[in-house]
């Protein structure tokens, strides 16, 4: 079997014991949508990678390229803990979570912009030493 999301894809539900209209329904898809998720070079939208991770507890990094461990770490437990060490509560947690659930390339969208934002804060704050 080639090493792809293809083929991890199908590994993950046979290790689950789950046959394709099994796995399709915990993630809200037929069996026809997983058949074709598991054939070699189908290309799996972003929205089916998200709920396969979601629902299953994968690590997106492992579905989509082999990297790191399967299983997610406890994302609970992890969230606990950032909860507590940083104070985080209402909307900048969810913020936190929000941000966890997106693809990398949407998270580095985010990155970059609030970047900038701190950038331009610097500098008006500098100016306004500076009066």
């Amino acid at each position: 079997m080639k090493d792809n999301i293809n083929s991890r894809i199908k590994e993950l539900r046979k290790d689950m014991g789950l046959n394709q209209s099994e796995f399709g329904n915990k993630i809200g898809l037929k069996h026809g949508a997983v058949s074709k998720m598991e054939q070699d070079g189908n290309r799996v939208i972003d929205q089916n990678i998200k709920l396969i991770c979601d629902v299953f507890g994968i690590n997106e990094q492992w579905l989509r390229f082999g990297e790191g461990q399967r299983n997610r770490e406890n994302s609970e437990a992890v969230l606990r803990q950032l909860e507590l060490e940083f104070n985080l509560t209402g909307e900048r947690l969810e913020l936190v979570k929000n941000f966890l659930s997106l693809t990398v390339e949407q998270q580095e969208a985010i990155v970059h912009s609030a970047t900038i934002i701190a950038e331009a804060n610097k500098k008006a704050l500098a100016a306004k030493k500076k009066e």
